[in-house]
C-alpha cells in the first residue's frame, strides 16, 4: 500500500500507482475511488487515499503523523482489507473480469447446446480448454479425456455431468456478478452523497 501515484492521463482519470521498487500499477480514478470507499470511516478513507496517490512522505507530512503512526494505521488499513477481501473483490477489475468470462463464455455454451448460436459442443470446449478442465475438476465426470477429445462419442452420463456443472458455475457467476453490481452500486450512491 505505500505507493506513491501520479495522474498518467487527465482525459482518462487513469492513476499510476509506483511502489517503492519502481514497479507501477494503472488504476482508473473511479476504480481507485471505488476501493478507498470500502473502508469503514473517513479517517481510514482520507489515510488510504493519500497513502495510495502521493505515498508514506506526503501521507505523514499531511496528516501530521510520526512514523510509528503511519505504520499503525497501514497495519489497520491493511488488517482491515484483508480480513473483508472478499467486500473489495467485489468492485476490483481482476475478480469482475474472470466472473464475467465464466458467464459469457458459458452463456456462449448454452446457446450452442440449445441451437442459437452456430458452432459446435467441441468446438467450445477446445477454444475453452482451461475453463473445462476447471469445470471437469468440479464435476462427477468420469471420462474426463473423452468430454475433452470426443465430445460426440463421450457417455450421456458423462455429458450429462459436464453440463449440470457448466449450469452450476453460470448460476454462481450469475450471482456473483449480481453481488457486484449492488455493491458497485451502493458504493456510487456513498461517494455521491
Amino acid at each position: 500500500m505505500e505507493h506513491a501515484a501520479e495522474l498518467e492521463d487527465v482525459s482518462t482519470g487513469i492513476i499510476k500507482l509506483a511502489d517503492d521498487n519502481g514497479d507501477t500499477t494503472s488504476i482508473s480514478e473511479f476504480k481507485l475511488q471505488q476501493v478507498v470507499s470500502m473502508f469503514p470511516t473517513n479517517k481510514t478513507r482520507l489515510f488510504v487515499d493519500m497513502t495510495l496517490r502521493y505515498g508514506k512522505l506526503e501521507t505523514m507530512a499531511v496528516l501530521k503523523l510520526s512514523n510509528k503512526q503511519y505504520l499503525r494505521r497501514l497495519r489497520n488499513a491493511t488488517a482491515y482489507a484483508t480480513k473483508h477481501r472478499s467486500k473489495f473483490d467485489l468492485v476490483t477489475d481482476k475478480v469482475r473480469d474472470r466472473q464475467l468470462y465464466v458467464l459469457n463464455s458459458l452463456n456462449e455454451l448454452d446457446a450452442i447446446i440449445n441451437g442459437t448460436q452456430t458452432g459446435t459442443v467441441q468446438d467450445w470446449i477446445g477454444s475453452h480448454t482451461k475453463l473445462t478442465n476447471k469445470m471437469l475438476a468440479e464435476s462427477t465426470v468420469h471420462f474426463q479425456g473423452a468430454i475433452l477429445n470426443h465430445w460426440e462419442t463421450a457417455s450421456n452420463k458423462d455429458k450429462y455431468a459436464f453440463i449440470r456443472e457448466c449450469i452450476s458455475q453460470q448460476t454462481k457467476a450469475q450471482a456473483w456478478l449480481n453481488a457486484s453490481n449492488q455493491a458497485i452500486k451502493q458504493v456510487g450512491e456513498k461517494t455521491c452523497d
